[in-house]
């Protein structure tokens, strides 16, 4: 069974919670992962609106994926336009650029870290 949005935002809050930033708390697929610099107001048109969009590449321009999910998913919110709807749809975004987590998976048959 994979997680779903709310699943998956209540996995949100409890990162922030516990002071993670993004990448800790998601694993990204490979596509977003990979890139160099963030660019929102194309490669993303898809996935975001306008105002989403343009408050994220106020923030972001030219800085790497890295540095994007380097931050804790409340920092977000305080970034200035992210209105309450938009950073709800910041969350559902966040859910599709995410490897879908099963939630019945079974340790063993996965690697650690160890």
């Amino acid at each position: 069974m994979i997680m779903d949005r709310e699943q998956f935002r209540m996995r949100l809050k409890e990162g922030n919670r516990k002071d993670l930033p993004l990448i800790k708390i998601i694993a990204f697929k490979a596509k977003y992962a990979k890139m160099e610099e963030m660019n929102f107001e194309t490669r993303f048109d898809n996935l975001m609106s306008v105002r989403l969009s343009n408050a994220l590449t106020k923030e972001f321009k030219g800085k790497s994926f890295r540095e994007f999910a380097n931050y804790k998913p409340s920092y977000y919110s305080g970034i200035s336009n992210m209105g309450k709807l938009t950073f709800a749809e910041f969350l559902d975004v966040l859910y599709d650029m995410a490897v879908p987590i099963q939630l019945d998976y079974q340790n063993r048959e996965y690697y650690t870290v160890t």
